[in-house]
């Protein structure tokens, strides 16, 4: 059965999205204030281990700086780097809002960016679908019993009457729904 859309919450959707590339924002700033601060430039990939999947990135502090001597400044210069990018990655906005940064974000030319596929992912949880057929047959007699409660209510108000939804129904002690019965003459 093909999946069928009955309603999308498009504001929800929306902010979601901005919620998303807001966080992406917030990173590539963080970064590009990084690389400002230490004078270090990040391929693609070291961006996409570090920034994204969140690992190696102490073997990549302890490859930074073979030019400084003595080796106690160089190990300084590293651990201030270390520290810096620990900070990025531990930002609650960015990685902990709900917000998987493998699943929804990529690197493209030395800036993270939000992958296209994410937003289908995200449309998704704003989706109130039917995927099945007993999902549809559900929906479909739904559907047939509003318009026959709704036809009968419509009959009693042509009369002046008033019914209310438990005018037509009573639960069993066994809790099962039970047809009342009704003075269909008045309707």
């Amino acid at each position: 059965m093909e999946r069928i859309i009955l309603n999308f919450n498009e504001a929800a959707y929306n902010a979601e999205c901005e919620k998303i590339r807001e966080a992406a924002a917030q990173l590539n700033g963080e970064i590009i204030d990084l690389k400002n601060e230490f004078e270090i430039n990040f391929s693609d990939a070291q961006l996409n281990n570090l920034f994204i999947y969140k690992k190696n990135i102490e073997k990549f502090c302890d490859s930074l700086y073979p030019e400084i001597r003595p080796l106690k400044f160089r190990t300084e210069a590293r651990t201030e780097v270390l520290k810096a990018i620990s900070k990025i990655v531990s930002n609650d906005f960015i990685y902990n809002n709900g917000i998987n940064s493998a699943d929804f974000f990529t690197v493209q030319k030395g800036i993270i960016t939000v992958r296209e596929e994410s937003f289908e992912t995200i449309r998704s949880k704003f989706e109130v679908s039917l995927e099945t057929e007993r999902a549809k047959e559900a929906y479909d007699l739904h559907n047939t019993a509003f318009e026959a409660v709704n036809a009968i209510f419509k009959m009693a108000k042509e009369k002046g009457g008033t019914l209310h939804i438990t005018h037509l129904f009573q639960y069993d002690r066994d809790f099962n729904l039970q047809k009342t019965e009704l003075l269909y003459n008045m309707i």
